[in-house]
């Protein structure tokens, strides 16, 4: 199976500066943040069953990045308008911050990226690949918001994150350190075949490449000819463990093969020959089709921390790569409210419980048994698993608030407000009147971070922290911050010839590192990987958890949903 453990620098979380620059500069900058991005768009805008806004691939890259100051804009004209208004946390924006990002990228082209009409132009981006995290552990996961979006199709196989820092050459030679901006480009793992000693990726669906949308009157004729009564070949293993467990299996051993290239020494050699294995699972991984999601974390004052996501929208045959509500992250004005408190309880695993297996207990349910939900009986979240779900007409919350003699809907615990000047930023989406949102568009983490408080949870003491601290460890804002042992990021941007610092969340801390090589690479002021709220004591080493299941899928010996259970906890 393997003639040498598993390395989880190798194999887990790949951050060496001599791999992750060379891949970044070589293979003829095919893994470049501002190419691949575009090449997410590029294939829509060259499908004729898609209508675009967007005359040239700058065009639309441009837009990712302008979209949000766009929002930011508004959040501050909100606030000026609605002084009583809750905030989402910290103080209101004083710049428009991804205009930097345009900026660079318009010094490094010589042009705006709006002009741009050779998709090989925007190779030239000023983001520095910072590593590459093998993300199997996140498989069985989902997200169910929206019919309409790549990311409803669950990664059976888990993900793949390229993580990038944004490179500002006067900030580095003024500063002596790395602009505080990181990005995520999320990738599904598909589903591999092994022939003729060779690993070949196999298509996700059976038909059109865009089988995974649920709605045929959406798609052309074409579509409905080819997809429509099609089994989704990802949906079709979550429902076959046998298959499933060979399957992950064929991409634990390619990744763990990494860890085999080593010296005689027994070291492993973090060489061409290692860089050149890491980019043959790249190009299986890496297509626009396999495209999840972007995420941001950027430091915006000495002691706060901003967050952000953008998903797909394909709606209408139109799409887009724009900001979204962060999953799972609710207006935290919520967390006294009833409200919230039911959501948590709705999805905790009690032991016993019908359908679910007894590892999964005493957490929020993460499991996914069931892909045919959709828009129009998303009520039945409970066949699911967790999530909280965007809008009140989309989930069982549809009982928990009132409407007002003028229409307009509140919740009815009335935590965020009892008008609409009162409620946070886009709680009530486009000023509309019925409805009414559950998650924020922006995550906020000032010095140590708020601790999310569950006050109205059910259970003893005990069993009410067990709640608060498995909603608020999978929170944005929860898991970047004291409560997921960190101060704003876990892996953090750094200097052309510099490291990435990791935080004791990943690693663990200075005294319980198993390899010593680690210890300096630790996030600065950070160096404890423990957490202690009231009685409860949480203790963190995600890398050694992830690198534990990496040995239990080669084994097949891993259970489906297993990982992503909290991060602390034991199987």
């Amino acid at each position: 199976m393997l003639d040498n453990p598993i390395d989880p620098e190798a194999s887990v979380l790949i951050t060496k500066r001599q791999i992750v620059n060379r891949i970044n500069r070589e293979y003829g900058k095919r893994f470049t943040m501002g190419y691949l991005l575009a090449s997410v768009g590029k294939r829509y805008m060259d499908d004729p069953d898609f209508v675009t806004n967007y005359t040239v691939i700058g065009d639309y890259t441009d837009d990712i990045f302008s979209r949000p100051d766009e929002r930011q804009d508004e959040y501050a004209r909100f606030l000026r308008d609605n002084p009583r208004a809750h905030s989402m946390g910290g103080a209101v924006y004083e710049s428009r911050r991804f205009q930097r990002v345009l900026n660079l990228w318009q010094s490094k082209l010589g042009k705006s990226v709006r002009s741009v009409r050779n998709i090989n132009e925007l190779k030239q981006s000023p983001f520095r690949l910072l590593g590459i995290a093998n993300r199997m552990d996140l498989a069985g996961d989902r997200d169910p918001r929206n019919n309409n979006e790549i990311t409803f199709e669950p990664r059976s196989l888990g993900e793949l994150h390229l993580l990038y820092g944004l490179v500002d050459p006067d900030f580095e030679s003024s500063n002596g350190r790395a602009f505080p901006m990181v990005f995520v480009v999320s990738y599904r793992i598909p589903s591999l075949r092994f022939e003729g000693g060779v690993y070949r990726p196999l298509p996700e669906t059976t038909g059109h490449p865009d089988c995974w949308i649920d709605d045929p009157s959406t798609k052309s004729s074409a579509w409905r000819s080819q997809c429509q009564g099609k089994p989704r070949f990802l949906r079709a293993l979550d429902q076959d463990e046998t298959r499933w467990k060979n399957k992950m299996q064929l991409w634990a051993q390619r990744f763990a093969a990494l860890s085999d290239l080593r010296d005689s020494r027994g070291r492993v050699m973090f060489n061409n020959d290692f860089s050149n294995a890491v980019v043959n699972i790249l190009d299986d991984i890496v297509k626009p089709e396999n495209f999840l999601s972007l995420k941001s974390n950027t430091k915006i004052r000495d002691d706060e921390y901003e967050l952000r996501e953008w998903y797909t929208l394909t709606g209408n045959r139109r799409y887009r790569l724009i900001p979204r509500k962060l999953r799972r992250e609710p207006f935290r004005c919520m967390q006294t409210s009833t409200e919230l408190a039911a959501i948590v309880d709705k999805y905790w695993v009690r032991g016993g419980t019908p359908g679910v297996p007894s590892y999964l207990e005493q957490d929020l349910d993460m499991s996914s048994r069931d892909y045919s939900l959709g828009n129009s009986v998303a009520i039945q979240e409970d066949k699911a698993g967790y999530e909280v779900l965007r809008d009140v007409e989309r989930n069982f919350l549809s009982t928990k608030y009132r409407t007002k003699s003028n229409g307009v809907r509140i919740w009815a615990s009335r935590a965020c407000g009892d008008t609409v000047g009162k409620m946070p930023f886009r709680m009530k989406q486009d000023n509309q009147l019925r409805d009414l949102i559950t998650l924020t568009n922006i995550g906020r983490v000032k010095g140590d971070g708020a601790i999310w408080q569950l006050p109205r949870v059910s259970g003893s003491a005990e069993v009410k922290e067990k709640r608060r601290h498995a909603f608020a460890i999978r929170s944005c804002t929860g898991c970047h911050s004291q409560e997921g042992s960190t101060t704003g990021f876990h892996i953090s941007n750094r200097l052309q010839n510099g490291e990435s610092k990791l935080s004791p969340f990943l690693i663990g801390n200075s005294t319980s590192l198993s390899d010593r090589r680690m210890e300096s690479r630790l996030v600065p002021n950070r160096i404890t990987n423990r957490f202690t709220y009231g009685r409860a004591n949480y203790e963190y080493n995600v890398l050694a958890r992830r690198e534990e299941f990496m040995h239990k899928v080669l084994r097949q010996q891993a259970r489906m949903y297993e990982n992503l259970m909290r991060p602390e906890m034991n199987h």
